[in-house]
Formats: structure tokens, sequence, C-alpha cells
């Protein structure tokens, strides 16, 4: 080979290569390297499953810190962002490093969820990192739930008597304690909204949950900034405008920025979902109402703004998404059964499904149909009844060192931030009414960038649905088995 063509080669076989994987990778991001105080920063590194923050932390957390001043660097904050995206550590890592348990005489965050089901898993995310709080003598953080079955009797009594720091609670029991003089707000600090879109129902027209409504104004309006600090007379509003997008200025992430403060007084307001339908209008429904300032911060892990997609939200790539088409409605049952084994037994690995059926089904009757298909080949659980039984199908469904477990749920009881352990696949006995719900319900698997598979059932007549759904979220559902019609 002569010494004249070496260089041409050489050339050649560079732009032949990924230059990327010739670059060393990236460094993960660090716990140590955001404003937390020392104390959560060790509990985070202490725990295998947080061993770095997740980028949807990394954008929130700077926003909401540092310590020093919250008055003065407080946001407005709106976070859409993927399920199982690390949204409840975005918000309660910033909310509790402000919290201050020498503040004895106001709560100073409050949480406000749509279920009893996720009120319970935020309250123990709450609660394992607020137990890390270096008290020395002093006063513990106190965390309290008001959620539907909870002991409010009891409760009322305790906040008068010791006030908690955080309260997470649905929404009307919230109220019932604010409107009530149970709780006080002077010194709030904190307001979350999560799974905004469901309490708003946004994806309904945003038309109902007065309760919310009333509860912001309470908390947010000018009355309350006047008694809650005796420097002020009220606090300034901008005016509402139309978002253009010129309001935006976008990074690589996908992330809007409007950078402002607070008046003085006011809490932190920060709302958030996996899904936010209209998600422009929303906003601007937000600022008329005075929900945000008229400077905020949108986070945002998608590419688009959210103007061309109803949902608002995205599905995780790691999750597949298969349907199969049986002749009619009426043989949905058996055909279900039949998928259901196929899907179940003939697998090597453990499954853990969750299977999703209408309001007005008969869940228990079906699962004791499933048990008795199954007995000793997979362990059936059903997500029904009182509020104890609900919690303990949960947690036998998580415990059970059974290696293949079934669990039937409701939409309205699962569907939304619930953090099940190792769910493999989700199963669509009924098909979602619309793209946001099959959104949540697939946001079930997949969790952690595990592999996870979403499976529909659906009927001939039914089948333009799948069409529109894998349109909307975008995603590709394939079909993977069409029952014969019987010819006449």
């Amino acid at each position: 080979m002569s010494a004249r063509t070496w260089p041409k080669i050489v050339l050649i076989l560079l732009i032949s290569t990924d230059l990327h994987a010739l670059l060393p990778p990236s460094p993960q991001p660090s716990w140590l390297s955001l404003p937390l105080p020392s104390w959560l920063q060790s509990r985070l590194l202490s725990n295998e499953k947080t061993p770095h923050p997740l980028p949807i932390q990394s954008l929130a957390l700077p926003l909401l810190l540092p310590l020093s001043n919250i008055s003065a660097s407080s946001q407005s904050l709106i976070i859409n962002s993927p399920t199982s995206s690390g949204k409840t550590l975005a918000y309660t890592l910033p909310l509790l490093a402000h919290i201050d348990p020498s503040i004895r005489n106001s709560v100073q965050a409050i949480i406000i969820v749509p279920s009893r089901e996720l009120g319970l898993q935020v309250s123990r995310v709450v609660k394992s990192l607020a137990a890390a709080y270096p008290f020395q003598g002093g006063r513990k953080m106190l965390t309290m739930s008001i959620l539907n079955g909870s002991n409010l009797s009891r409760q009322k009594c305790w906040s008068r008597e010791e006030p908690p720091d955080i309260v997470i609670g649905e929404v009307g029991k919230v109220l019932e304690f604010v409107e009530g003089g149970y709780i006080k707000t002077n010194n709030l600090k904190f307001l979350v909204v999560d799974e905004v879109d469901e309490l708003f129902d946004l994806n309904l027209g945003g038309a109902s949950n007065e309760g919310i409504r009333r509860l912001l104004g309470q908390v947010l309006s000018p009355t309350f900034a006047t008694s809650s600090t005796n420097e002020m007379n009220g606090f300034e509003s901008a005016t509402s405008a139309n978002l253009s997008k010129s309001d935006f200025s976008r990074s690589s992430r996908g992330r809007g920025r409007i950078k402002g403060t607070f008046s003085i007084g006011r809490p932190v307001m920060v709302f958030a979902s996996a899904t936010i339908p209209q998600r422009r209008h929303f906003i601007k429904r937000c600022k008329e109402m005075k929900w945000v300032e008229e400077d905020f911060n949108l986070i945002s892990l998608e590419d688009d703004e959210g103007d061309g997609f109803d949902t608002g939200g995205v599905i995780p790539p790691q999750i597949d998404h298969i349907y199969f088409v049986i002749s009619s409605p009426e043989k949905l049952l058996p055909s279900f059964r039949k998928i259901l084994r196929r899907l179940l037994l003939l697998s090597a690995k453990p499954k853990k499904m969750l299977v999703f059926l209408k309001e007005d089904r008969p869940i228990a009757k079906i699962g004791e149909v499933l048990r008795k298909d199954f007995l000793d080949e997979a362990e059936v659980f059903v997500l029904d009844g009182s509020l104890s039984d609900r919690a303990a199908a949960v947690q036998m469904f998580e415990d059970s060192s059974h290696g293949k477990r079934l669990l039937l749920a409701t939409p309205r009881l699962a569907a939304r931030g619930l953090d099940l352990k190792g769910v493999t696949d989700v199963v669509n006995f009924d098909l979602p009414q619309g793209a946001v719900e099959y959104i949540h319900r697939a946001g079930r698997t997949g969790r952690n960038m595990q592999k996870g598979k979403v499976v529909s059932i659906v009927s001939e007549k039914e089948e333009f649905r799948i069409t529109r759904l894998a349109n909307e979220c975008r995603c590709s559902i394939v079909c993977k088995g069409r029952a014969r019609s019987k010819r006449k």
C-alpha cells in the first residue's frame, strides 16, 4: 500500500464510524450537585432505587431551590412529563427541603391528589424521606393524610393540637379542613396539585370539579396573601394574556421556561401530570384565574409544546402495544380467558398482569371465574369492595411470592399514578374512553425503564378505535390475533 493512498483510507474509516461511540459516556448527574440539604442527599444516596436524579428532577429542583429565601426563589411550576419519569420526587424533594418543623402554627405544604390510592402512595414517599430529618431532640417533620376512609374526627383534633407540616389529601377533604379552620395556611410554602388534568377534568373540557377551584381560590387569593403577612396589603397580579410560541425559550430537552418570582407571602404553586390535554389553553386559564404568575416555569420532556396533540403526554418507548380481535362483544369473557391463558401460562418468565375493566363490570364475579380457570397456576386478586379490601389486594399483589399474578382493577382505582412494582403486562379487557386514559393505563408497566406490554381486546366493530388510539398516542399497536368470523 502506497503512502499516498493511506490518508484517503483513514478518512473513509472515520466517516463510516459513529463518532459518538468513540466519545466517553456523559457522567450521570448526582444528588450532590443539587442544592438539597445534606440529610436529603444522604437519604437518596442510601436508597438503591434513587442512585441519581432523573432528567425531570434535574430540571425541576434548581427552579425550586436554593433554600436561602423561598419568597425570592419560588416559581410557579407546571410539570408535564411521561409516567414513571420521577414527577413525585421532582416536587416532594424541594418541598421537604423548605419545611421548617420549628414553625408550629401552620401547615407548610399541601399536596392534592385525585384518589385515596395515589394519596397513600405519595404519603409513603414523603414519610420515608421525612423520617431522615435530623430533628436532634427537637420537633419531627409531621405528615398527615386526609383521604377517604381516614378517621377525620381524630385528624381534626390532631391538626388543632399539633398542626402537621405537610398535608396530603383529596380535594374535598382538604377543603373541609381549610374552610373549617382545622388547618391554618398562613405560613403555607408549597401547594401541589398532582394529576391536575384528572382533578380539573381537562380531557372533558375542564368543565367540572368546583372543589379544586374553591381550594385554589381560598389559598391563592389576595385575601389569603394579606392575612398571611403583615408586610403586604395584597399581591400584584399580572394581567392574563394569550400564549404565543415566542413565550417559550426551548432547550434541546424540550423545556419551556419563563423565569420570575412570586409576590411575598404567596406559596409555590406546582401542577403535575403525565397528560395535560390542551396544555396551552390550560396555562392561559391558570393565568386568568391567578393560579400561576405571569412569570412561570413549564417543564416538559416532550419535543413539542403541546399544541398539536390533545393528550399533552407521551408513552415511554420501552412499552410494546398489541391487540387481539374477537368476533363479537358477547364473546368477550370466553375470548379473554383464552387470550389470558396464552399470555400468562405460555410465558417462561414470571408474569405480573394488571387488567382494566369498565366501572360497571361485575369485577368480583369475573375474578371468581378466573380463579377457577387458573387454580394453582396463577394468583388472582381483585381491586374491589371496601377500602380495606382494596388495600389488602394491592398489598398481596405486590408481596406474593408466587411467580405469576393477576390483578383485576377498574380504571378509577389504578390507572392514575399508582406505582405497582414489577407489572409486566397491562391488559385492556375494556378499551379506555380515550388516549389520555390509555396513556395512564400503559404507564402502570414499563416503569424504571423496564420492558412492558399493553394488550387490548376489541371486537371487529371496535377495531377502528385502536387506529384512533395509536394516532393520538403516537405509538404502534400491532394486531397479534384475529378470530374467524362464521360465514352464514
